[in-house]
C-alpha cells in the first residue's frame, strides 16, 4: 500500500496543475479555522475523499494534504496537520485531477466571452488552448488567467488562424473574424513574428494556407 500511495503521489505532481474539488457546496466540509501560512502559501487537508487517479481509476477515503499549488502527501493513514490549516471533510465527495479542452475559440461567438472562464471551471476543466482568435481580442483573457489564476483556467493562445486568401474565417455571415489573410511569404514571416512578439503560446495554420507559405 505505501508504494501505491508513493506512486499516487508522483502522477498527481506530474499531472495536476491545481486540485478542482467536485461537489455542490465546495466548502460545505471545511471547518473555521484559517490557512495555515508556510512560506507564504496556504495548506488544504481533504479527509476520506474519493480520489479519481489518472494511473489507478477511483481510490476511496484517501487524506490528500496540499500546500500552495503543490501536492504534499497521499495517504489512507490520518495526515498529521497544524491547527490552523483548513481541513475539508471529503466523504461522499471526489478530487480529480484538472482537465484539459485542447481546442477552444473564446471570441467564437460574441457575447459568451464572460461565461467561459467560469463554465470551464464548474465543469473541471482547469487548462484550455484558445487556437484562433484575433490577437487583440484573446490576449486580454490570456492576462486575466495569468492575474487571476485562483477564478481562471490556465489559458494558452493561438492569436489568428494564419490563413491563405481568401481566408475562411473572415468575418462574413457565419463565420467570425478569427484570421487574417496572407498572401506571401514575407506576410507569414512578419505575422508570425508579430504574433511571437506579442506572447502567443503556439501557431495555427490554417486551410487556405499555401505550402510555400507553410514551409517559411
Amino acid at each position: 500500500m505505501k508504494n501505491m500511495v508513493t506512486n499516487t503521489r508522483l502522477v498527481f505532481q506530474i499531472t495536476l496543475y491545481f486540485i478542482l474539488f467536485i461537489l455542490f457546496f465546495v466548502f460545505g466540509g471545511c471547518n473555521d479555522g484559517t490557512s495555515e501560512k508556510k512560506n507564504g502559501e496556504s495548506s488544504i487537508l481533504f479527509e476520506s475523499v474519493t480520489v479519481i487517479d489518472a494511473k489507478f481509476g477511483e481510490r476511496q477515503n484517501l487524506n490528500v494534504l496540499i500546500s500552495g499549488n503543490k501536492i504534499i502527501k497521499v495517504s489512507d493513514r490520518p495526515i498529521e496537520n497544524s491547527s490552523n490549516c483548513k481541513v475539508i471533510n471529503g466523504k461522499g465527495k471526489y478530487l480529480i485531477p484538472g482537465l484539459w479542452d485542447a481546442h477552444v475559440h473564446i471570441t467564437f461567438t460574441p457575447g459568451l466571452e464572460q461565461a467561459m472562464f467560469p463554465l470551464f471551471l464548474g465543469n473541471g476543466i482547469t487548462s484550455i488552448r484558445d487556437t484562433g482568435g484575433l490577437i487583440t481580442e484573446v490576449l486580454p483573457w490570456k492576462e486575466k488567467s495569468l492575474q487571476e489564476p485562483n477564478s481562471s483556467p490556465r489559458l494558452f493562445i493561438a492569436g489568428p488562424l494564419l490563413d491563405g486568401h481568401p481566408n475562411v474565417y473572415d468575418g462574413s455571415p457565419g463565420r467570425p473574424e478569427i484570421s487574417v489573410d496572407l498572401s506571401s511569404e514575407k506576410e507569414a514571416i512578419e505575422m508570425v513574428n508579430y504574433l511571437a512578439s506579442s506572447g502567443v503560446d503556439l501557431i495555427k495554420s490554417y486551410e487556405m494556407l499555401s505550402p510555400e507559405m507553410f514551409m517559411t
